[in-house]
């Protein structure tokens, strides 16, 4: 069992994003995080600006992944297509400044995925 919860700035519900690049993210927090877990998974997916920046966030209490896993997945060496996809689709629509950030613990990953506007 897994609640997602949602906190998206209404000055963003006019802004186009590409479709479905969150998608993987949830996927992932769902497959992976989730897995032999015995209490609730908790989604939260973030969405605010930050001057020229937006930022939204997915962050999972799943189990969390070491730093060679995070090296591997925004390297685009793992088994993950989807995460490099993303990160490639955002750099293509806005630019190189745009990107991806993972941080992860035993209690708690946070996905940050970055647009330059």
């Amino acid at each position: 069992m897994f609640e997602v919860s949602y906190q998206i700035e209404d000055s963003l519900m006019d802004c186009q994003v590409p479709k479905f690049f969150l998608q993987p993210f949830v996927e992932n927090s769902i497959i992976h995080a989730f897995t032999d877990m015995d209490e609730l998974g908790i989604i939260k997916i973030l969405g605010k600006k930050c001057g020229e920046l937006i930022k939204f966030e997915v962050i999972d209490n799943g189990k969390g992944m070491d730093q060679q896993t995070i090296e591997r997945i925004l390297k685009g060496s793992d088994d993950s297509i989807g995460i490099p996809n993303v990160l490639q689709r955002i750099q293509l629509l806005y630019g190189p400044e745009s990107g991806l950030l993972i941080s992860s613990s035993s209690e708690e990953t946070v996905i940050s995925i970055i647009i330059q506007l």
